[in-house]
């Protein structure tokens, strides 16, 4: 056998090494993009499970609210228009996640659309991570009370409240002394309360980072929260029964440094008749969300002024006095 012969030999015999190591590749690839894809529409129907989940849990707390607030259907209305909005969307977007995937089944190479599927958030927004805390609060309840339950079969009105009743106790919160349920309770106290807040001074002890504040509210509800800082410098915040609108800070003159519009959600809070609950996103962040900061409290008295500029500079100055 001359030179040449045993060249191409060598040559056809490395071809041939090559095509089955390529060959072999190709066939791993297929496989591994198989499992991937496989892997991927497993994670898509989980994510579709807890949307249903979560819709689940939602009307769970709805049919709550309805029996609690019986005697007042404002609050039922109110809850009513939310819980519709919600529903809409949540079952849109469960049917649309559902023709998706078996598309993807059908035709593999569109995969790359379930991760660009958007799910309605479930968190991002202080009302909407309250919600979504004491949704799962009640969906852990309800597996602990009716295991293996299917989720059609309704529930009578007395396994609600004891659902209900069995979810206020299961959740506490470290650092305020009303769990979850306790505020749904509440919530029929609400309109009674805002009468009584009117024309008031609240003298607020907590959370620690601003200690003693003061809050005052007019007869129209306005609010004005006023915190004193041991520099004399004084942050105050305007809003309504709920959320602040503006923030400003005065100097230790008690001239204006700066004031800043506000968006819903930077700063919200909830008065009762023994403490004050404050949430949003400029308070330090909590290992639990949804988890307000408290403050107690601690006197009151009758406040008859209308906020404006010159009540809060003036009664910052007599506070410092």
């Amino acid at each position: 056998m001359n030179k040449s012969s045993l060249l191409i030999i060598g040559i056809l015999s490395t071809v041939l090494v090559l095509a089955l190591f390529i060959k072999k590749e190709f066939i791993s690839s297929i496989f591994l993009r198989k499992g991937n894809l496989e892997n991927e529409l497993s994670l898509f129907e989980e994510r579709i499970q807890m949307q249903k989940d979560q819709l689940f849990g939602i009307s769970l707390y709805f049919r709550m609210i309805e029996s609690m607030y019986s005697e007042q259907p404002e609050i039922i209305q109110m809850n009513r228009q939310s819980f519709e909005n919600i529903r809409k969307k949540t079952e849109d977007s469960i049917t649309a996640a559902g023709s998706l995937l078996l598309e993807v089944k059908r035709d593999p190479s569109k995969a790359k659309k379930l991760k660009r599927f958007k799910f309605p958030p479930t968190t991002g927004r202080p009302m909407l991570d309250q919600m979504t805390v004491r949704v799962e609060i009640i969906l852990q309840t309800y597996e602990h009370l009716f295991p293996g339950r299917s989720k059609s079969q309704p529930l009578g009105q007395e396994e609600l409240m004891q659902l209900m009743m069995e979810a206020s106790n299961s959740v506490v919160y470290d650092d305020v002394p009303i769990t979850p349920f306790d505020m749904i309770l509440r919530m029929k106290d609400i309109p009674e309360i805002l009468q009584w807040s009117k024309k008031k001074h609240l003298v607020v002890s907590g959370p620690s980072f601003w200690g003693v504040h003061h809050i005052f509210i007019d007869e129209n509800l306005c609010h004005v929260i006023i915190c004193l800082k041991d520099d004399r410098t004084s942050h105050v915040f305007i809003g309504n029964e709920s959320n602040a609108k503006k923030w400003r800070k005065y100097d230790k003159h008690y001239d204006l440094l700066f004031e800043q519009n506000l968006d819903d959600g930077v700063l919200e809070w909830k008065i009762y008749k023994d403490i004050v609950l404050y949430k949003g996103k400029m308070l330090p962040p909590k290992e639990i969300s949804a988890e307000p900061y408290y403050g107690a409290l601690i006197d009151y008295e009758e406040f008859t002024e209308e906020i404006s500029d010159s009540m809060i500079v003036r009664h910052i100055r007599d506070l410092f006095n």
